[in-house]
């Protein structure tokens, strides 16, 4: 009985090797190398621009282009954010009405209509090694 629990054990680890890969996610049209570009990746749609599962960061940017590279991600549905913090102070800086100042981009390249656009419009599968492209947005559009 110790030896099946131990076999049953080794595959479940062996099987959940098989449903996890890994993300790439290209943020082009940076308007600096100033700064840092923070990614934001969630899989519930009610903490979608709330609580992130996964942040990563990178700095200092040597081209107007950055990768993220996230590996062993579970398979499933995901939305990310991203934000082009250029003054360095780890904040979104908003203007008037609550308007970007900083670039930002979703996945699926989503744009929302008078704010950021929903869960389902930012969503995507992932079901194996992929690698995204999505381009900031530059206030004021």
């Amino acid at each position: 009985m110790k030896i099946l629990l131990t076999l049953f054990g080794i595959a479940c680890l062996v099987l959940n090797g098989f449903s996890q890969g890994t993300l790439e996610v290209e943020v082009a049209n940076l308007s600096s190398t100033n700064g840092f570009v923070y990614l934001q990746l969630f899989d519930e749609e009610d903490q979608f621009l709330k609580k992130s599962i996964r942040q990563e960061k990178i700095g200092p940017i040597n081209a107007q282009t950055v990768v993220f590279t996230i590996p062993d991600l579970p398979f499933g549905t995901y939305a990310l954010s991203v934000m082009h913090d250029e003054n360095e102070n780890g904040v979104m800086d908003k203007g008037t009405f609550g308007i970007p100042q900083e670039g930002y981009a979703f996945s699926n390249n989503a744009k929302g209509m008078f704010g950021p656009p929903s869960y389902e419009d930012s969503s995507f599968s992932f079901q194996g090694d992929v690698r995204l492209k999505i381009s900031i947005i530059h206030p004021p559009f």
